[in-house]
C-alpha cells in the first residue's frame, strides 16, 4: 500500500465498475451500502486465474467460496 495515499473507507461502483474512492465519490447517492467488515478491496480483471505447476500438489479450490459474495459475520 502507498503510505502517501491512505486507504479509502468507501468506494463508488457504477454498473459494476469502480468510479472512485470515498473522496472522489462523496455525494454520490448509492442504492446499496455493503459493510465489508474491514475486508480489503483490490480491483482486478474479470476472469483472472492461476495455474499451479503440474504435480505441485497446489490447489486453490478452497479460495472459491470467499469470492463472488458479500462477506458474512462468521467470515472474520
Amino acid at each position: 500500500m502507498n503510505p502517501d495515499r491512505p486507504a479509502a473507507r468507501a468506494v463508488g461502483i457504477h454498473h459494476g465498475r469502480i468510479i472512485g474512492p470515498d473522496d472522489e465519490s462523496t455525494g454520490v447517492r448509492g442504492r446499496e451500502e455493503v459493510d465489508l467488515l474491514g475486508t480489503r478491496v483490490v480491483p482486478g480483471s474479470d476472469g483472472a486465474r492461476t495455474h499451479a505447476p503440474p504435480g505441485s500438489g497446489q490447489s486453490y479450490g478452497g479460495c472459491r467460496g470467499r469470492f463472488g459474495r458479500h462477506p458474512s459475520p462468521g467470515d472474520a
